[in-house]
């Protein structure tokens, strides 16, 4: 009885640990840079809403909307968005195994969202 008690307790901590993401302690990957962390001010909506015609700013909506919340181009300088944008392609990429409706970008298409973000992106000091 005290043994089942006990197995019953180990398997629901197993259980436990890997709905948490125990498996990530195996993993070997980069962490991505995460922008859950980087709070979307009203004004760069308003201002992205305002130019949303513009190619980059639409495709940028278009491309980086599917996974998350438009990050704030002043978040990080210029330099920065290159880096970035090929993180989040490859984690694109990773999404769109489980997630085949996820559209992946062009070559034009990186482009135009790399040079909207560093276009706007944080001025350097």
């Amino acid at each position: 009885m005290i043994k089942n008690i006990v197995l019953a307790i180990g398997l629901s901590l197993l259980g436990i640990g890997l709905f948490f993401g125990i498996d990530r302690l195996f993993s070997d990957k980069q962490p991505v840079i995460q922008f859950t962390e980087k709070i979307v001010s009203p004004e760069f909506t308003e201002d992205l809403l305002k130019e949303a015609k513009s190619r980059g700013a639409q495709r940028f909506l278009d491309i980086c909307t599917q996974c998350h919340i438009t990050p704030d181009p002043k978040a990080h300088p210029a330099e920065a968005w290159p880096e970035i944008v090929a993180q989040m392609l490859e984690k694109l990429k990773a999404a769109q195994q489980t997630k085949p409706a996820l559209v992946m970008p062009n070559t034009e298409d990186i482009a135009l969202i790399t040079a909207y973000l560093s276009e706007k992106s944080a001025k350097q000091k």
